[in-house]
């Protein structure tokens, strides 16, 4: 991955904010919130974009960012209607008045950066199905001739226009609903990613949705569930979007005045073992990103602000273990695992420098003393310490890895440990590996689906695959036939470019390694794939095993998200030792 991802990949804390006009009063759609936008501190709504924007206090927004540790602003630039918080001349000429006679982006990024803090704007490209009918016409929605050419032509003249005035200083392009089914059978994506790398070399482009060709990472939401538990939260490998907000509407904007009582019921202790438990598996960057909308004029609704301070007096005293990490090569924490299913009980991250690494842990140990198994990696540590006030611990080594012995205490809420790193990685995947034949392989699973068994997979025909049914979690299992020195998965997509079969592409996935066939399992790999025909290649440090595990999952961590699974082929990828 190139460099202009690197602050992305270390991003772990971010807000994802709505506030747009909507263009509630000629909306002839009955869609949930599209009837709505953001209103004022006094519950009033806006009646134009210009109203917006004349009364946003972006200096104060800002100052709140800075006060509350953020690293980065997801910020929406419009939705439904496609109304901009900026002047862009080719959305003038295809919808006039649609834009604000104040730069509103323009003042944000100046403001934001001044505390060095990142800019990420959300945009949409398929955002028509929300239109009016008339506004459809204008656009080319209803136009399929050249598959929307005339559709494609009015995103990318508007883009165009948005990267030509601000090009690189918006850090992150994040485009919405990247998954939906008017983005994929509608937008010309060489295109859009053609347009914006030329534009916007050094920006980093996201999307809501498993990724795609557009995007260099994706991104997934809470929508407007409420999920009452931090021990119902799933691991995740890429940015995931958590709304505050759990009052009656429920929505991404702001909608009741400051005499409502608060609309937060998530405490900042949630809050913050939310982004802990991601933050070993975020191997995709942006962390845990809060969603709520702030008033047309100034702050936010009832909750939210005192939410947020507190979540960050938990965070700053241990700022230098999540905000500016990677997740550790050396003790892989997995995606799709709550809590109470941490292998060993912690995550860990290492700093961006590499000089530190950081141990979380989540789950107290029942004695005054918690393992760590070997580095995967081959990485050697030292020195251990409470990092929150640098107590010195007992390191003990072994063949099996690291005991550190604390005799000082368990935090209930998060212990965590720094170990200085004093020897680098000497466990990397070998560059003339090979692949274990089919037949040295045993595939099973419990998802399949009647017809599409995992055996499937040890065929050598293309018209047969490995298809799970709808659910959120998806696992299969290879029993191998000796020992291996095993470094790498291999996943091939059905070979289908059909929006039907590219849903069912095996998005985030993490992958488990075992050497007593299945009685103990080790994760080495968590990440995402893209939607493509492509074969995958997921390549991790090399560890002797004899079963080998792949985790599909989660999807959106909402009960009303359900996807399929599929995969043609699978094949493990061994370093040069053939076998024991």
């Amino acid at each position: 991955m190139d460099k202009r991802c690197d602050w992305y990949l270390r991003a772990k804390y971010g807000i994802y904010m709505t506030m747009s006009y909507e263009g509630y009063d000629r909306n002839p759609l009955p869609r949930r919130y599209l009837d709505t936008c953001g209103v004022f501190s006094d519950g009033r709504m806006p009646t134009d974009i210009n109203e917006i924007a004349d009364a946003f206090d972006v200096q104060g927004f800002a100052d709140f960012c800075h006060e509350v540790g953020l690293q980065y602003v997801n910020f929406t630039l419009y939705h439904a209607h496609m109304y901009m918080l900026c002047p862009n001349a080719a959305l003038d000429r295809w919808l006039p008045g649609h834009t604000s006679r104040r730069d509103v982006l323009r003042e944000l990024i100046d403001a934001l950066h001044a505390y060095g803090i990142r800019f990420q704007v959300y945009i949409h490209a398929s955002v028509g199905d929300t239109m009016t009918d008339a506004e459809r016409e204008a656009t080319g929605y209803n136009e399929p001739e050249g598959r929307f050419k005339r559709w494609n032509d009015f995103i990318n003249d508007v883009f165009s226009d948005l990267c030509d005035r601000y090009g690189s200083d918006i850090d992150s392009y994040y485009f919405d609903m990247i998954f939906d089914q008017p983005f994929m059978d509608m937008v010309d994506i060489p295109r859009l990613r053609s347009l914006f790398r030329t534009k916007c070399p050094d920006s980093v482009i996201t999307g809501n949705g498993e990724a795609n060709d557009l995007v260099d990472f994706s991104s997934r939401e809470d929508c407007s569930i409420y999920i009452e538990s931090e021990y119902d939260r799933y691991s995740t490998a890429v940015q995931h979007v958590v709304l505050l907000p759990a009052h009656e509407s429920k929505g991404w904007w702001s909608s009741v005045p400051t005499d409502h009582p608060s609309v937060v019921k998530y405490s900042p202790e949630h809050l913050y073992r939310t982004i802990v438990l991601n933050a070993g598996s975020n191997t995709c960057g942006g962390g845990v990103a809060f969603g709520f909308g702030p008033y047309c004029d100034s702050g936010f609704e009832p909750g939210i602000r005192e939410t947020m301070k507190g979540l960050w007096e938990l965070i700053k005293p241990v700022s230098e273990s999540i905000l500016d990490t990677v997740p550790s090569g050396s003790w892989v924490t997995p995606s799709a695992v709550k809590i109470s299913e941490l292998p060993y009980g912690f995550t860990a991250v290492t700093s961006g420098s590499g000089e530190y690494e950081y141990i979380h842990i989540l789950t107290k140990p029942d004695s005054d003393s918690i393992v760590l198994p070997k580095p995967l990696d081959g990485r050697r540590f030292s020195t251990p310490c409470l990092l929150a006030d640098g107590r010195e611990l007992e390191l003990i080594t072994s063949e099996e890895g690291y005991r550190i012995v604390n005799r000082l205490g368990w935090d209930d809420l998060d212990t965590v440990i720094r170990l200085k790193v004093v020897g680098a990685a000497d466990n990397i995947p070998s560059t003339t590996a090979v692949i274990l034949p089919k037949s040295s392989m045993k595939f099973e699973s419990p998802d399949s689906v009647k017809g599409c068994p995992a055996s499937n997979l040890g065929l050598d025909d293309p018209e047969k695959y490995w298809k799970t049914d709808s659910g959120n979690i998806h696992e299969i299992t290879i029993s191998l036939d000796g020992t291996y020195n095993v470094q790498g998965l291999h996943i091939l997509p059905v070979q289908s470019n059909a929006r039907e079969d590219l849903e069912k592409h095996i998005a985030i996935c993490s992958i488990y390694l075992s050497s007593d066939s299945g009685e103990t399992w080790r994760a080495v790999y968590t990440g995402e794939l893209k939607r493509s025909t492509v074969e995958k290649i997921c390549r991790f440090s090399p560890m002797k095993a004899n079963a080998v595990k792949l985790v599909c999952g989660p999807d959106w961590f909402l009960t009303y998200e359900h996807k399929t699974d599929t995969a043609a082929e699978i094949s493990v990828e061994l370093a040069e030792a053939w076998n024991d």
